[in-house]
């Protein structure tokens, strides 16, 4: 979780403006991202398409791989 929530591309407050479900819940953006958020096609910031992403390594999906944890991750996708 700290290692999403601390990633250069991930931006809680980009997250809770943008999916206002995620405002006064009981759990973290980065939490929300990580557990429910990534495999629902929502992005973590502004300079991240999940989806796009997801179609450019789709057995990511499948074996439910966090993008924000891949090394070689660009600075935007």
């Amino acid at each position: 979780m700290a290692a999403v929530a601390g990633h250069r591309l991930f931006d809680a407050q980009w997250c809770v403006a943008n999916y206002p479900d995620l405002k006064g819940g009981n759990i973290s953006a980065a939490e929300h991202f990580v557990m429910h958020g990534l495999f629902e096609g929502r992005d973590p910031g502004p300079k991240f398409k999940t989806m796009a992403w997801f179609g450019k390594n789709p057995a990511a999906l499948s074996s439910r791989k966090n993008p924000l944890l891949d090394a070689n991750l660009p600075d935007s996708v």
